[in-house]
Formats: structure tokens, C-alpha cells, sequence
């Protein structure tokens, strides 16, 4: 097919008279090679902005693959977006259950579909899922650009897009933001390589390195009140949303069965004054999930209610005081859940 229309195009150009004919040849030349050149330089700047960015928060992701890929079993892997990220202390799960856990979280920003899909390839017999989506990803599409600063710190995760196409378009759009910051970001990786750069507090808490070996966001955090909205309102639920979520994990929760695993929800820590502000809303949402989801439910809304002064900087960022707290009320949950015993001492 490619030589038929490589003939056809020859042949065309044969039939311009000589001088049209060097015209047009020099016009594709020229064409060829600025599309080359394009190819070139988007490459460059990849790579670029990988080296740069493999240090940043994203990078975590591949230190998170690899503990799904070598933690021993019994596993708990937990599913989230950055409330759960900064809001898990595994330290406290692991103790109270006997489950090894795998912290997978980092943003709601890329999507349920995504946060479930990665997790797939490396499911094992005996594995407890544990997904905790915010109220904002069940009650409409959270998806957005924040699968492209994941991909540009860990390439490999291109395997986990269920949409290439969508994919591309978004890189292409974004093509002239790359183009712009390419200087910074050659100028970023320099002096950093040569420690010519201390990053800001503020910045260590979006690093690479502010993950412990689970997956936990381990930076100090405090609670801010000028940050946090203390009554923070929800989404309604629309004709799509939470219906869209719901098929999305009984599919999720069929794969999971079908390799000797188990998925099971809970839900996200809000502030106690949010919860009241949306209470009606989110038992609506809890009525519906427990009718029409095939997971269990392992808490209720009300029991994630925590106290204003445990969120750090959003309605879902825990403090580490806070984190430590909502993994104990998980682990009773999980330990209720799975008839009242630890799986280190037999279920």
C-alpha cells in the first residue's frame, strides 16, 4: 500500500513540467525534513524533562511499581488520589492487620480508570485491594493533565493509558508548553545536578524522596487554615456520575476475583464540617453505591468524619497526626471486615 502511493505521488510529479517538478521535490525535501526535525526536538525535550522530572513527586510511581512487583504476600494495595498519599501512615495499617501494604495513591487527577488499570498486571492470590476515591472521582471525571507529568517522570507507565489516542492529542496541545519551558527545564536539571540548588520546604514535600519504602508521603505537614476550606461542598450526582464509577469497579472487582483477589472500598477522611455541610449528599451516594456496587463497603462516611485540625493543606491532606489516626479507624475497619483477626495470625 505505501509503495502504490509512493508510485502514484512519483508519478504525478512526473507529469509537472521540469521546472514545477524540482519545485515540488525540493518542497517535500524540505517538508520531510521539518518533520524530522519536529520528531527530533519533542524527542529532546522528553527526555529532557524526564531527567528532570524523575526526582520530582511523579517519580514516585516507579518506586511504587516496584514494590507491587516484589512485596511479599499477604498485600494490602491501596488506591487513591494525594488524600491518600498524605493521608495513609502503613506503618500503623501493617501493625494493627499484618498485611504488607503497597501505597500505589498519588492524584485524583489521573483518573479512577487509570489507578485501577496500573495495579492489574501485578495482582496476586490473597491480595486486598483497598479503594479510596474521592468524593470529587465519584461524583464526576477527575481525568486531566496530570497523566502527562506522571509519564514525563516514569515513561514505562504509557502501558497503563487505556486511551492512546487521547493521549497523544493532550502531548500534542501541550507540545508549545513543552517548547517554552525546555530552556528552563535544561537550565532545572543543570544545577541541580551540581547541587547548586536547595529546594524550598515547600518543595520537599512534592519530591521523589518525601515517599517512605510503602508509598506514604512522610514530609512534616501542619495543619493550615487559611489552606484547608473548612466546609468544603461536593458535586451532585449528575445522570452519568456515580453511575459511570460504579461500572468501573465491578469491572475492576471481576478481574480482581478472577485472580484470587479482593476489592473493597472505603471511604475518603473529610473534615467533620464538610461531612455535615454534604451529609445528605453523601448518604444519597452511600445508598446508591451499597445497591448497585459488587464490592463491599468496609466503613461508612460518617466513621472518615475527622476532626478540621487533622487536614493539612486541602480537605483531603491529612497531617501526619491526622494520617495515623484514619489508618487506625482502616485497620479496625479492615480488621471487622475480615471477621476480627489479623492474616498474620490466620483468617
Amino acid at each position: 500500500m505505501e509503495q502504490r502511493t509512493r508510485g502514484l505521488l512519483t508519478r504525478r510529479i512526473e507529469l509537472l513540467p521540469d521546472g514545477d517538478q524540482r519545485q515540488m521535490k525540493r518542497f517535500l525535501r524540505a517538508l520531510m525534513a521539518f518533520l524530522i526535525l519536529q520528531v527530533l526536538v519533542f524527542s529532546a525535550l522528553t527526555v529532557i524533562q524526564t531527567l528532570r522530572d524523575s526526582g520530582n513527586y511523579w517519580g514516585a510511581s516507579i518506586d511504587k511499581h516496584r514494590r507491587l512487583e516484589e512485596a511479599p504476600s499477604p498485600r494490602m494495595i491501596l488506591i487513591g488520589g494525594s488524600g491518600v498519599a498524605l493521608g495513609i501512615d502503613s506503618e500503623v495499617l501493617k501493625q494493627i492487620t499484618g498485611y504488607n501494604p503497597i501505597n500505589m495513591s498519588l492524584a485524583a487527577g489521573l483518573g479512577p480508570e487509570f489507578m485501577l488499570g496500573e495495579v492489574v498486571e501485578d495482582l496476586r492470590e490473597g491480595d486486598l485491594v483497598v479503594v479510596v476515591l474521592s468524593y470529587e472521582a465519584l461524583l464526576g471525571n477527575t481525568a486531566n493533565r496530570c497523566i502527562l507529568g506522571l509519564l514525563h517522570s516514569n515513561p514505562g507507565a504509557i502501558r497503563y493509558v487505556s486511551d492512546p489516542l487521547k493521549l497523544s492529542a493532550m502531548y500534542f496541545s501541550h507540545f508549545g508548553n513543552q517548547l517554552r519551558n525546555a530552556p528552563r527545564a535544561a537550565w532545572e536539571l543543570l544545577i541541580g545536578s551540581l547541587g547548586l540548588r536547595t529546594p524550598t520546604p515547600g518543595e520537599l514535600r512534592w519530591r521523589r524522596s518525601s515517599f517512605n519504602i510503602y508509598g506514604d508521603v512522610i514530609y512534616e505537614r501542619v495543619h493550615s487554615p487559611d489552606l484547608v476550606e473548612q466546609y468544603y461542598r461536593f458535586p451532585e450526582m449528575s445522570d452519568e456520575y456515580p453511575g459511570n464509577v460504579i461500572d468501573l469497579l465491578n469491572d475492576f472487582q471481576s478481574i480482581c476475583r478472577s485472580r484470587g483477589a479482593t476489592a473493597v472500598l472505603s471511604y475518603a477522611a473529610i473534615p467533620d464540617s464538610t461531612y455535615s455541610l454534604n451529609h445528605i449528599l453523601i448518604e444519597r451516594l452511600h445508598m446508591k453505591l451499597e445497591n448497585e456496587l459488587r464490592m463491599d463497603i468496609i466503613d461508612l462516611p460518617a466513621r472518615m468524619a475527622l476532626p478540621y485540625e487533622f487536614f493539612s493543606d486541602t480537605h483531603y491532606h491529612l497531617t501526619r497526626e491526622g494520617a495515623a489516626e484514619r489508618s487506625r479507624i482502616l485497620a479496625k475497619s479492615i480488621l471487622v471486615w475480615h471477621g476480627g483477626r489479623s492474616v498474620s495470625r490466620g483468617s
